[in-house]
């Protein structure tokens, strides 16, 4: 799918593969869309306002009503670009904003799969499925550093307890061969 085809390597082949969900993903992007528009028409007319407090309110609702408006426009640019593979190897996400950017998890190296469905996901009949590897992120926090596992997902994924299922199918059966 898109260019995850160019990645491959010599006998690997797509077994699977999957954009998020357009419904479940744009929702969300909505909800943002709509949030942005709301402070930033709030901003708009408090600075029409000739009192001091709500003209000054107004810069705060401009400021967050950019900030999530921002959002909403790299949520969009992304999901030109996102897509999922599994292939008889290994695991790809593709991603990226103006260029493509590939992380890809061998299956040997893929140690939990976890299933996420949220209410949305009830909705679209969608979900998140989460692979835990070996490796840790450290995560800067206002206490110091800390030590978080490292995690992939796919997002937004339809029927995401049978892609599991594959994912599991595929990975021990890669294992078993090795």
């Amino acid at each position: 799918m898109l260019e995850i085809n160019n990645i491959l390597h010599d006998k690997e082949k797509i077994v699977w593969e999957a954009k998020p969900h357009f419904g479940n993903y744009f929702t969300l992007v909505s909800l943002f869309g709509i949030i942005s528009l709301i402070f930033l028409l709030t901003g708009f007319l408090g600075r029409q306002c000739n009192d001091q407090i709500f003209s000054g309110l107004s810069i705060y609702s401009l400021i967050l009503g950019f900030i999530f408006l921002a959002v909403t426009v790299i949520r969009i640019l992304q999901y030109r670009l996102l897509a999922y593979a599994l292939t008889n190897h290994r695991a790809i996400i593709q991603y990226g904003i103006i260029g493509t950017d590939y992380k890809s998890i061998d299956f040997d190296k893929i140690q939990e799969i976890n299933v996420e469905v949220d209410l949305l996901g009830k909705i679209f009949k969608t979900g998140n499925i989460q692979f835990k590897t070996a490796g840790v992120n450290v995560v800067q926090t206002k206490y110091g550093q800390t030590v978080a596992p490292s995690a992939n997902v796919m997002g937004y994924i339809k029927n995401p307890y049978e892609v599991s299922k594959k994912l599991r199918e595929i990975s021990h059966t890669k294992i078993k061969g090795k």
